[in-house]
């Protein structure tokens, strides 16, 4: 029998247990939209209009601005996201918290600027979101295509024949992997890009990514694309080792591959500061 104390005590346990399952949730949806109505916030101020894109496997999320007709675009491509929690175990939504690509996109004073995020990014946790595609999978052809039929979704009406690709972190991988399928890029940059996934992996001892094309075997497509690679002198997470090993496979292929490093810069921090001027003085 449960005498009156204990049966006190146990309802403590249940009210306490009850209100920690209930609150996980709220704070989990609310950190979601917080991260996406971030994003929306960056873009609304920079005068970039909110699109979700389908393509065939993917609805993405996209920013842009075209304001002249015919001209080039500049194409930017978000990072990996929130692909791991503290722990190393996959998040439930790969949304990032920082949105380095877009904040660089935001500042670009191009008249036609388009960014694009990952699959699964700013759309909150969705119950058929399959988690290999911001894990193992995460430059996998499926993205990949993704990623270009949103580029052709949005290039073809307004007539623009010539595109620069910008790419960030895991974004590196897919502007690179891009390249070396599109006939239309005139510049590939990449910002503390990720060129050699297996590299990475055995740097930071991780299981490879099985599920992925890696672009450093994507080296001799790139000979008609000018490449810059630029990395950050204090990036711990995607060292400048990768990018000089991935220009030097490049140049011995036939290809134009430049490594830039930027002083006081780590894996995601400083880049906004100072793209303005890296605009204007490289690209």
């Amino acid at each position: 029998m449960v005498n009156s104390l204990q049966y006190r005590m146990l309802l403590r346990i249940l009210k306490r247990v009850s209100c920690f399952i209930f609150i996980v949730p709220l704070i989990s949806c609310t950190s979601a939209h917080q991260f996406i109505n971030h994003a929306d916030n960056i873009a609304r101020q920079n005068y970039l209009s909110k699109k979700i894109v389908r393509t065939n496997l993917f609805s993405l999320v996209t920013y842009s601005k075209f304001n002249d007709t015919g001209q080039s675009v500049h194409v930017y491509i978000e990072g990996d996201g929130h692909a791991f929690t503290a722990n190393k175990y996959p998040s439930s939504d790969p949304t990032p918290h920082d949105p380095v690509a877009l904040r660089l996109a935001a500042l670009d004073p191009q008249p036609n600027v388009l960014y694009i995020a990952r699959p699964y990014q700013y759309l909150g946790e969705q119950s058929d979101a399959e988690q290999k595609y911001w894990t193992s999978h995460r430059f996998s052809q499926d993205v990949v295509d993704a990623v270009d039929q949103a580029i052709d979704l949005y290039k073809e009406p307004v007539h623009s024949s010539r595109i620069k690709l910008f790419g960030f972190s895991g974004g590196g991988a897919i502007a690179t992997l891009l390249s070396a399928q599109r006939g239309d890029v005139d510049f590939l940059v990449t910002i503390a890009g990720n060129l050699d996934h297996r590299m990475h992996s055995e740097i930071h001892k991780v299981d490879r990514l099985k599920g992925s094309l890696d672009p450093i075997d994507h080296v001799a497509r790139l000979i008609g694309v000018e490449q810059i690679h630029l990395v950050g002198e204090n990036d711990r997470i995607v060292p400048k080792e990768i990018a000089e090993y991935f220009c030097q496979m490049s140049r011995d292929a036939g290809g134009r591959c430049q490594v830039i490093k930027v002083r006081g810069v780590s894996h995601a921090n400083g880049w906004a500061k100072l793209w303005p001027r890296l605009l204007k003085d490289r690209f």
